[in-house]
């Protein structure tokens, strides 16, 4: 499970690295990025990347209520073509959410201790997602996602039986375009 990050390099870093323009106003460093707070995201519209800012937590198009939200920060990839929940948005709605390091919790008898785990060289670095647009009943628009886990590498797994799907570089065209 992913449940906190860090986007500690500027929105012009940010903006550059992934080919957007910047959100005006968005605060950096971040240290501590929680499910529920609105974070940035890279998402393709007609053929160009956009940066928009979305509600952690995917509430499906189809739902009620956003607070469903609150129980999908995550989206295991084994079964992103079965759950209800995330198959339409894996179909059609993907992003890349940038950051520059997450923390796991390694479980131990006498409790939690937390890791950060970054990229040897500091950078930043995008973790595959999901997003979708929920509409309230006064009709206005909720932009909302989710981080795709998957199954930990050899350092991860000592700590925790998840982690983020972490995308290199030349693969974030390919997942934005669904291919």
């Amino acid at each position: 499970m992913c449940g906190r990050y860090t986007i500690l390099h500027s929105q012009d870093a940010v903006a550059e690295r992934f080919g957007v323009s910047p959100i005006p106003g968005l605060s950096t460093p971040r240290y501590n990025v929680a499910p529920s707070q609105g974070v940035p995201i890279i998402i393709e519209d007609q053929g160009a990347r956009q940066q928009v800012l979305a509600h952690w937590g995917l509430v499906p198009f189809w739902a009620r209520d956003p607070e469903i939200g609150n129980k999908l920060i995550n989206a295991r990839v084994e079964t992103l073509t079965e759950k209800p929940s995330f198959k339409y948005a894996f179909a059609r709605r993907r992003c890349l959410i940038p950051a520059d390091g997450f923390y796991e919790w390694q479980r131990k008898p006498s409790g939690t201790q937390p890791f950060y785990i970054r990229r040897r060289d500091q950078d930043l670095f995008a973790m595959a997602g999901l997003w979708e647009t929920w509409e309230a009943p006064d009709g206005s628009p909720l932009i909302s996602c989710t981080i795709i886990t998957v199954a930990p590498n050899e350092l991860i797994a000592p700590l925790h039986d998840r982690m983020p799907a972490m995308l290199l570089p030349e693969d974030e065209e390919a997942w934005l375009a669904k291919t």
